[in-house]
């Protein structure tokens, strides 16, 4: 899996092992975006988007995938955000997130996008 850790405006990529798919870290739209993909076995793609007050995972159509889109997130405040999930897109919305956190299975370790 790839996790990408944001420096000084860059983004540093550490490789570890990952199961069952491609991951690619996409830089930010702006100082307050990041985004990814990450394709599974499968064939089917799913697509994250992490913002400070809105995150999302979303299953592409290609492929034959089963799992469902999952993203939660946690706030500076403390509140941890359930985790919700779609066979399509899934959203949360907050105020100033933390983190972030997508999924392309239940069963699955999630990406994690750092603000």
């Amino acid at each position: 899996m790839k996790h990408a850790t944001r420096t000084a405006g860059a983004f540093v990529l550490a490789t570890s092992l990952l199961t069952a798919g491609t991951f690619v870290i996409a830089g930010p739209a702006s100082a307050h975006v990041q985004t990814g993909n990450k394709t599974r076995s499968c064939g089917t793609t799913y697509h994250f988007r992490s913002e400070h007050n809105y995150a999302h995972t979303e299953k592409a159509s290609n492929g034959s995938c089963s799992g469902h889109a999952w993203v939660r997130a946690r706030q500076y405040n403390g509140t941890l955000l359930d985790w919700r999930h779609s066979n399509g897109l899934a959203t949360v919305t907050g105020s100033d997130f933390q983190w972030t956190e997508h999924k392309t299975q239940e069963n699955e370790s999630a990406v994690r996008y750092t603000h």
